[in-house]
């Protein structure tokens, strides 16, 4: 038997559908497992700039010899996350960013 017309469509929107399922759960995964096991230098920087984001020597503070080197609006941006431990701002981080890119 021949398939349906269209039959080889639906097939092929399925496995997209799928495939898009399956890449947004490895993402989550990711930016998950390395919120808790990687160590993500830059996040350092950014809860710094977000903890002292009201303070006028802003760019005097150093996290592992690192420097806040945005600009101050990043620094407000950061803030909440300023108010979180490292592990679940990573966390937050990391879907934050799977979440863009999904948008994208």
């Amino acid at each position: 038997m021949s398939p349906a017309p269209g039959g080889s469509h639906r097939l092929d929107a399925r496995a997209s559908r799928l495939l898009g399922i399956a890449s947004v759960i490895f993402a989550v995964g990711l930016a998950i497992g390395l919120a808790l096991h990687g160590n993500q230098v830059d996040i350092d920087v950014y809860l710094m700039g977000g903890a002292h984001f009201l303070s006028p020597n802003l760019y005097s503070f150093t996290s592992d010899r690192l420097y806040f080197t945005y600009p101050p609006f990043a620094a407000l941006i950061f803030a909440p996350l300023g108010q979180l431990r490292r592990t679940p701002a990573q966390a937050i981080w990391g879907l934050a960013g799977v979440g863009a890119l999904g948008w994208l």
